[in-house]
Order: structure tokens, then C-alpha cells, then sequence
């Protein structure tokens, strides 16, 4: 299945279930794990995962200021910044009118609030976050033991953790990146 945020064997691994031996129940909980990280981070499904190797282009608009924040991508994979038939990069660093810090590009001047930049780059992360796939770990193992309320009643699993909606950590790490990367940020 594609864009897991967590590979199916981790999880198994992670668990102490032995009896869980069905390889489609635990594809079928990653991809629902990874899914429900994006539905809870506001973005697409996919979002979070490691970058394509080939650049794709995506336009952004300019707020009247010289930052234009970029959604994740590789630092200096750029290879073409339009605005409507100005280019904006070169080759040579010395003549660029931006430059790159910290997911923004920082132009020279300021960008009008009309202007639609087309960024070719690598979009993406170069890495699955560590923290998301933790969570998401936590997340899948939670539901895995929540599945059976008797045994999790058996084994003094407390009422708090039973009916949670999220684990802890599932919790806490979304929090961050829906404010982030939401898609449904309006003013920033």
C-alpha cells in the first residue's frame, strides 16, 4: 500500500501479539494509521513522505512580503523559480534575486500579493520524521489493543486509555504539524 508513514513490519515487531500473524490486518493498520496522521495534520494523503527523486513544479503566491514559505522540499534542489515569464533563479549564486532559509525563500524585494510563483523542486522530506513514524507506532499498537476490550479489561489496561480517542504521543506530534502544514491555515 502506498504512503505508509511506518512500515508494516515495524509495527509487527513492535507487538507483542503473537497470535497476530495476518500480514493484510497489519498493512490494513499502517495504511490506516498513516491515513489518519493526515486526515488529523489537515494535509494530503501522503503528505509527510519521502521526497520523489524527480522535481515537480508547484506555484505559491506571494503575500507582499520577500518570504515565500515553500511547502517541505529539499534544500538546494531548486531549479526554476517563475513568476509569469520573469525567472528569478540563475545558475550562478552571485545573481540569484532569493535565497533559501529555513523552508522560505527569501527574495530581494518584496513578492505583490498578485503574483504566482512556480517553484520546481524536490517536494517532499528527505526522511519520514522519526516523531511521525513513532506516533504512528504508538497509534497502531493502541488501536491493535483496543480491538479487544475484554483482554485489554483482563490485562488492568485503564479506562482512560480505552476509550482515548488517540494515544499520547499520536496526539501531541499531529498538534505540531497540523500547525505546521495545514492546508487550512488561512492567515499565515
Amino acid at each position: 500500500m502506498p504512503n505508509l508513514y511506518v512500515e508494516v513490519e515495524t509495527i509487527k515487531n513492535a507487538a507483542v501479539a503473537n497470535e497476530a500473524d495476518n500480514d493484510d490486518v497489519w498493512e490494513l493498520l499502517a495504511d490506516g494509521v498513516s491515513r489518519l496522521f493526515d486526515r488529523e495534520c489537515e494535509v494530503s494523503d501522503g503528505f509527510f513522505n519521502v521526497a520523489e527523486v524527480a522535481v515537480s513544479t508547484k506555484s505559491f503566491r506571494g503575500k507582499s512580503t520577500q518570504y515565500l514559505k515553500l511547502s517541505p522540499y529539499i534544500p538546494d534542489s531548486i531549479t526554476s523559480i517563475d513568476d509569469a515569464g520573469t525567472e528569478y533563479f540563475e545558475a550562478d549564486e552571485s545573481d540569484r534575486q532569493y535565497h533559501e532559509a529555513d523552508g522560505y525563500l527569501v527574495f530581494d524585494f518584496n513578492l505583490p500579493t498578485s503574483a504566482i510563483i512556480a517553484v520546481t523542486a524536490r517536494f517532499g522530506f528527505a526522511a519520514i520524521p522519526s516523531d511521525i513514524q513513532m506516533a504512528c507506532i504508538e497509534q497502531a499498537l493502541f488501536q491493535w489493543r483496543k480491538k479487544d476490550l475484554a483482554f485489554a479489561d483482563m490485562s488492568g489496561v485503564s479506562a482512560a486509555a480505552i476509550n482515548a480517542e488517540f494515544s499520547p504521543t499520536f496526539s501531541a506530534v499531529t498538534k505540531r504539524y497540523r500547525e505546521i502544514y495545514s492546508l487550512n491555515t488561512y492567515f499565515s
